[in-house]
């Protein structure tokens, strides 16, 4: 952060890249919250031929601070991505006990529907309300479902446990592996991978009005802009034969 620099204008993302950063800098903000930090390993020198490091001296040129809210993010706000996917009745999967000031954080919710439906209805449902082009799930597509575990970004590690301890019989989650996927389908369950960008982005809206609400009781507070970065897009596309014929 540039210490005495006054924030007029945020710019809220789940990654900092290069098009981020220029609709940063196009916007004129002085401030981009971002999920996910700029860099995930040590970094020993800034070397302007690495993409991130280039970013970075891009950034400091303009003088634009950069906050990352990443585990501490995911904790607090561990049942948002059910609330938007509409699944009520839900109960906290794994709760933190390092997050001050909050009753309740931790990661990933469980759903118990009033009514088993087929995973097929709930495959429509996920693509549907997370407006994502595809989605990659394993299982029969027939099967009924009634406790949906729901964990964003990559919640993969936690598959098991989640049918095995907590009964799920649908997962609902990100960066799901091979050997979770073959896990949850010879237990007779289902895993909905709906990717790490599309079950996490879905977070910034809710960062944005939490933000808003906070800066309405401060001096000044209403006057600052913060906007969802619309340069963003999920990394991952899906390729098919049909894409060529």
């Amino acid at each position: 952060m540039f210490g005495g620099m006054e924030v007029r204008s945020i710019l809220i993302a789940l990654d900092i890249d290069r098009s981020v950063v220029e609709e940063a800098i196009r916007k004129k903000c002085q401030l981009i919250l971002v999920h996910h930090p700029v860099f995930f390993h040590p970094v020993t020198k800034i070397d302007a031929s690495n993409p991130a490091s280039s970013l970075l001296i891009d950034i400091i040129d303009k003088r634009i601070s950069v906050y990352a809210a990443h585990t501490n993010l995911d904790k607090l706000y561990y049942d948002k991505l059910a609330t938007v996917l509409g699944l009520h009745n839900t109960e906290l999967l794994y709760p933190a006990g390092d997050m001050k000031g909050s009753s309740q954080a931790g990661y990933g919710v469980i759903s118990r529907l009033d009514e088993p439906v087929p995973l097929i209805s709930l495959l429509d449902m996920v693509r549907s309300k997370l407006n994502l082009d595809f989605l990659v799930y394993a299982g029969d597509p027939g099967i009924q479902c009634s406790r949906i575990a729901v964990l964003n970004g990559a919640g993969g590690r936690f598959i098991e446990d989640a049918i095995a301890e907590h009964g799920a019989d649908c997962v609902i989650t990100g960066d799901v592996g091979h050997h979770q996927a073959k896990y949850a389908s010879v237990s007779g369950a289902a895993v909905i991978d709906a990717g790490h960008f599309g079950t996490e982005v879905v977070m910034l809206g809710f960062l944005r009005d939490q933000i808003a609400d906070c800066l309405t009781n401060t001096r000044d507070g209403k006057d600052i802009r913060i906007d969802i970065s619309e340069s963003e897009q999920n990394p991952m596309s899906l390729f098919s034969r049909t894409d060529n014929e």
